[in-house]
């Protein structure tokens, strides 16, 4: 995506210089481009303004019966009472029997028919189903009660064997639409953990339906039946191709003044390319003739259930326009990256992943009117990530967190001279660093037709960061009050509530949303601000607005904003927007 920023331009060498001068049309430069986007920030906002698509997935439907009279059941008239004196629990080892116990209290020292005794074991059995033994079920059997002491038995059930039938690479929905087939391999691997003799729960359930559908093209299901001995069963994964959209084209104002304010893009999926489930996500975006971005990211399931590989290289290019054009300023940045991300935990209703990767960079930023260098960056970093959601009768929440720890260099900074001569206040961002960074989002229904979305993120930085690492309030993604990179920095945070109204249409397939927010940020530009103590150091950016959201799935989509700022902060990077912002975006799928 074309992303702009506001910049502090970093530190600088002059190519064509001596060591320890440099050139007075050069620092009148510097000074006059002190908000003008650099490569590092433009890939900061690249990579911000990366959406997480939530795959699609199927629903399990899991069930079984047992087989009629596995185990001889009590024979007592429906009439006869029995004064129970205490309970007898058999048949299982994952609960403690003082629990099951209490359960049945309430019955002890009292004369039961046999429905009062039945009630006792439905009671057992919806214990232990609440509790994830999807199948357990607790019977009376044949035992002589005479001496007061009622016996239950539980049979949990245990795993017999696993079948997966794999219908992938066939035509799907209305028979137009071929998917690559998925090896038998790839499905298995997802499965392995479904090992003969154990319990079947709901989550290890679950988590095999949805890590099938989480594979490229698949939906999954899961039938059970009875096993080939008693209390086992036998469990069907059926696996069919799911049908959806490969690419997307959009377009959007969300650019920059020197930039490029109109953005156009295409992003396409190419899946199975393997046969193992895997997709490769492709992206080209430009704004113009001033920026131009692509990347491809190959994500492919590897070693076990529920581990995927993601590698990625993704390259940014732009060259200044409007008032800095007479720089012939242009830069460029190429990140590459290796990754692993894990399910901890994968359900329908909770899910949590884990993440380490590995990212290298080169970032660059010339002014060729002067054969000057200001920027020629390298970097290398780890990202260790943790991240989930969970959904419950209300709503959903998903959240994030990162920790960010790396080692940047810049070759122009070759004589600490010119460092201290021409930036004397600079923040020195050069070296190791570490950062954290979070988000967290509620989906809170209201009614079948309102719903609140309460948000809220931010970084926190150990020290000065480069402009690639830096944190922004401004733009569509946060205070769309103000223009896109507004308030860029090393710390700080931004909040939103948003009210969503779902407007009645005639056409079902379609979908109408309505929004207000009120939106508020803050950011602190350097975290170690004592090099230049009489600069301003920190920002609040807040506005309110009002979008309107129309689209049908995975045909079109629409929205619209208009943000106004509210406080009397005035937007530094882009003042042609002081009175309010109006943000459109629009994309069509294929």
């Amino acid at each position: 995506m074309a992303l702009a920023a506001l910049g502090v331009a970093q530190a600088a060498c002059i190519s064509a210089a001596e060591p320890g001068t440099v050139p007075p049309d050069v620092q009148r430069a510097a000074q006059m481009t002190e908000h003008k986007p650099d490569a590092g920030m433009l890939q900061n906002e690249w990579r911000d303004r990366q959406r997480l698509t939530a795959s699609q997935l199927a629903n399990g439907n899991g069930s079984v019966q047992l087989p009629e009279g596995q185990k001889p059941s009590l024979n007592m008239d429906t009439a006869t009472k029995v004064r129970v004196k205490a309970f007898k629990i058999t048949g299982q080892d994952v609960v403690e029997d003082q629990k099951l116990q209490d359960l049945l209290a309430d019955k002890k020292g009292k004369d039961l028919t046999f429905a009062d005794l039945q009630q006792g074991a439905d009671t057992l059995t919806d214990y232990f189903r609440n509790h994830g033994y999807l199948i357990a079920k607790t019977y009376l059997p044949a035992q002589d009660v005479t001496d007061g002491v009622i016996t239950y038995d539980v049979v949990i059930g245990r795993v017999d064997d696993v079948t997966i039938q794999n219908h992938t690479g066939q035509k799907s929905g209305n028979g137009q639409h071929h998917t690559e087939r998925i090896s038998d391999k790839a499905l298995y691997r997802q499965t392995k953990f479904l090992k003969h003799g154990d319990y079947v729960t709901r989550t290890n359930l679950e988590r095999a339906v949805w890590l099938l559908s989480d594979l490229a093209e698949a939906d999954a299901k899961v039938t059970l039946s009875p096993g080939s001995e008693p209390g086992t069963v036998h469990i069907l994964l059926d696996v069919e191709p799911y049908q959806s959209k490969h690419g997307l084209i959009s377009g959007d104002n969300y650019g920059s003044r020197s930039m490029g304010y109109n953005e156009y893009g295409i992003d396409y999926d190419f899946r199975n390319l393997a046969h193992e489930g895997d997709h490769l996500a492709t992206s080209i975006s430009t704004s113009g003739r001033h920026m131009f971005d692509w990347g491809a990211n190959y994500t492919i399931p590897v070693i076990q259930d529920g581990l995927k590989m993601t590698v990625g290289y993704n390259v940014l290019s732009y060259d200044l326009g409007d008032e800095y054009s007479y720089l012939d300023g242009v830069g460029r940045s190429r990140v590459a990256s290796l990754g692993f991300d894990y399910a901890i935990d994968r359900g329908r209703r909770h899910n949590l992943y884990t993440g380490i990767r590995y990212e290298h960079s080169q970032i660059k930023d010339e002014y060729r009117s002067f054969g000057a260098t200001y920027g020629d960056k390298t970097g290398n970093a780890m990202v260790f990530s943790l991240y989930g959601d969970d959904q419950d009768t209300a709503g959903t929440t998903n959240w994030r967190v990162d920790y960010k720890w790396g080692h940047i260099t810049n070759k122009s900074l070759y004589s600490s001279n010119i460092y201290d001569q021409w930036l004397a206040d600079s923040p020195r961002t050069t070296g190791t660093y570490e950062k954290l960074r979070g988000y967290i989002e509620r989906h809170q229904d209201i009614n079948e037709r309102l719903y609140l979305l309460l948000t809220a993120q931010g970084q926190y930085a150990f020290s000065n960061l480069d402009s690639s690492e830096h944190f922004s309030l401004g733009g569509p993604y946060g205070v769309k009050a103000y223009p896109t990179s507004e308030a860029s920095g090393d710390t700080g945070y931004l909040t939103r509530a948003e009210l969503r109204w779902l407007l009645p249409l005639k056409k079902h397939d379609q979908q109408l949303q309505l929004a207000t927010y009120l939106e508020h940020g803050g950011i602190w530009i350097n975290k170690d601000s004592s090099i230049n103590p009489g600069a301003k150091n920190h920002r609040n950016l807040q506005g309110i607005g009002v979008g309107l959201i129309w689209q049908r799935y995975q045909d079109w989509f629409v929205r619209m904003d208009y943000a106004w700022p509210l406080g009397a902060e005035e937007p530094i990077s882009d003042r042609s927007h002081t009175n309010g912002h109006f943000w459109i975006r629009t994309g069509f799928y294929f």
